[in-house]
C-alpha cells in the first residue's frame, strides 16, 4: 500500500486524520508517553541469535556446511515478526528511547507519531509554538524524529520550518552553525550518542530565536521596486548566470537567455504581487518569491519534492537567498 502502513502498524494524529484515514485522532496533544501508547508503539525489538548460512567446501566435494553467520534478525517481541536483518555490530534503539528524546526538548508538543512496515520504521513529529512574520504571515516549526529497526534509517532528527500560506518549506539553517538533519548510525555507544543528540537539539532551540529574529528583520524591511528588482537580479545571477544587458540586437543565444530571464523575473513579480496584497511589501515576501520558484521549478514525485525542500538542493539554495536578503537590510 502506498502509505506503507501495514497490518501491525498504527499512528496517532492531533486535530485531524491523515489522508489515508488510518490511525487514532485526538483533539489535544498527548504527552510523548501517551502518544507512544496511543500509536501502539510500546513494543520492544530484540536481536536474534546469529543466523545460519550454508558454506560449500571444495575439499569435501562441494558438501554444504551450515555455520553461524555475522548477521542477526531484528524481531518485534509482541508479534515475533522479523523486521530486518542487520550485522553483528548493529545496536537497537527502542521506540521508548525515541519518545524519551522527543520529551527532552522543552516547549514542543506531539503532532503525529507512528510506525511503518509493520514496525520496522518509526517516527515522532513534534510541533513548536506558532508565530507570525510582521504580525500576519503564519509560521509553523517542527522537529521530526525518525528511527528504524531494519537498518533502513539512522536514528535521525530533522528540524524544519513550514510556511503555511504557500506551503513553502524554509530551512531553519539561516541561523548560525546549523545542520538540517542529524543522523546517528546504529553502532557504537548509542547511549552516549543519544545524550549528544539531546544536547544538539537543546542548542537548536537556542538558535531558533536567532532564526525568528532574522525572518522578522526581513518582514519589517520595506523595499521599493528598484531595490526588489536589483535583489531578484542578484538571485537570478546566483542560480542561472548573467542576464544579457538590454540593447538593440542580440545573438540567438543571448535572445533566448534574456527571454528565459524575463520569464522567471516576471514569475517572481507575479508571486510577490499576489502575496503582498495579503501580507504587505517586505523583503521577506520578495525573498519568498524566489524560494518558492526554487522549490517548484522542476517536476518531481511528491516524495522527491518533499525531500528536496527539506534536505536537498532547494533547501540549501533557499538559505542562500535568505542570507543575501539579510545582507541588504
Amino acid at each position: 500500500m502506498s502509505h506503507e502502513m501495514y497490518e501491525q502498524d498504527h499512528a496517532v494524529y492531533v486535530g485531524k486524520p491523515a489522508w489515508h484515514g488510518l490511525g487514532t485522532v485526538v483533539e489535544n496533544a498527548p504527552t510523548p508517553y501517551e502518544a507512544m501508547q496511543l500509536a501502539k508503539m510500546g513494543f520492544n525489538v530484540v536481536l536474534s541469535e546469529p543466523l545460519v548460512a550454508d558454506y560449500a567446501n571444495d575439499d569435501y566435494y562441494g558438501k554444504l556446511y551450515t555455520l553461524p553467520s555475522k548477521f542477526h534478525a531484528t524481531v518485534r517481541t509482541d508479534t515475533e515478526e522479523v523486521l530486518g536483518v542487520v550485522n553483528k555490530n548493529y545496536k537497537i534503539v527502542q521506540n521508548s528511547e525515541l519518545f524519551d528524546i522527543a520529551g527532552s526538548v522543552p516547549g514542543l508538543q506531539v503532532e503525529t507519531a507512528g510506525t511503518l512496515f509493520n514496525g520496522a520504521q518509526s517516527y515522532v513529529l513534534m510541533k513548536d509554538s506558532e508565530w507570525a512574520v510582521n504580525g500576519n504571515d503564519e509560521m509553523h516549526e517542527y522537529l521530526c524524529l525518525m528511527n528504524s529497526h531494519n537498518g533502513t534509517l539512522s536514528l535521525s532528527a530533522l528540524p524544519t520550518s513550514v510556511r503555511v500560506v504557500c506551503n513553502n518549506t524554509l530551512s531553519w539553517a539561516i541561523s548560525e552553525g546549523s545542520q538540517r538533519m542529524i543522523k546517528l548510525r546504529h553502532k557504537g555507544d548509542m547511549e552516549d550518542k543519544i545524550l549528544g543528540l539531546k544536547e544538539a537539539l537543546d542548542e537548536w532551540k537556542n538558535h531558533k530565536a536567532k532564526f525568528r529574529a532574522a525572518v522578522c528583520t526581513l518582514g519589517l524591511k520595506k523595499w521599493d521596486r528598484e531595490e526588489i528588482t536589483n535583489f531578484w537580479r542578484d538571485c537570478y545571477t546566483m542560480f542561472e548566470g548573467e542576464i544579457p544587458s538590454q540593447r538593440s540586437s542580440y545573438t540567438e543565444e543571448e535572445h533566448n537567455s534574456r527571454k528565459k530571464a524575463m520569464a522567471i523575473l516576471n514569475g517572481w513579480s507575479e508571486t510577490f504581487d499576489r502575496e503582498q496584497e495579503e501580507f504587505g511589501n517586505s523583503a521577506w515576501i520578495a525573498a519568498n518569491a524566489v524560494t518558492n520558484w526554487l522549490q517548484n521549478r522542476k517536476r518531481r514525485t511528491t516524495e522527491a519534492t518533499i525531500s528536496n525542500k527539506l534536505i536537498g538542493e532547494a533547501a540549501k539554495n533557499s538559505t542562500r537567498v535568505m542570507r543575501h536578503a539579510l545582507s541588504l537590510v
